[in-house]
């Protein structure tokens, strides 16, 4: 079986030709193989003054493309889990494709703490560090810019 991948965005991609963009291009520059099973995940932050929440993910396909979508005021850790999540469902550690956020690192923090947005590949790879020990069984990611 090949590995699944996850591509994460914080908004509702549009119309077919932009998952399908988005499909080539990640493809194209992670090399990811075409027998690999890809899944979106988008996560729709909330209120980042809840520091307690359920998680509700639905999945669905658009356009022939899968879709995991949550809503959550905190994207890090929701990835985090999500991803944990699928390994253990599905016993693949999965690989998670990130787009590198350009700007200033002390914006991207403040965007963080007032609203739960901003360095989000960096802090989901800071909370799986935390969460799984073992580097074999904690989900891959992958950064471009």
């Amino acid at each position: 079986m090949a590995q699944s991948g996850l591509w994460h965005t914080n908004r509702t991609v549009g119309g077919r030709h932009e998952y399908q963009d988005k499909n080539a291009a990640e493809r194209r520059f992670s090399h990811i193989p075409r027998v690999s099973r890809i899944i979106f995940l988008q996560v729709h932050p909330t209120d980042s003054s809840e520091f307690e929440e359920d998680i509700l993910v639905e999945g669905r396909k658009r356009y022939g493309y899968r879709v995991l979508s949550v809503k959550s005021a905190n994207v890090p850790n929701t990835i985090a889990a999500i991803l944990l999540q699928v390994r253990d469902q599905t016993t693949v550690v999965p690989n998670a494709y990130f787009e590198w956020t350009e700007g200033n690192p002390i914006s991207s923090m403040l965007k963080f703490l007032l609203f739960g947005t901003g360095a989000v590949a960096t802090l989901t790879r800071e909370v799986l560090r935390k969460a799984e020990p073992n580097e074999k069984q904690r989900p891959l990611m992958a950064l471009r810019s």
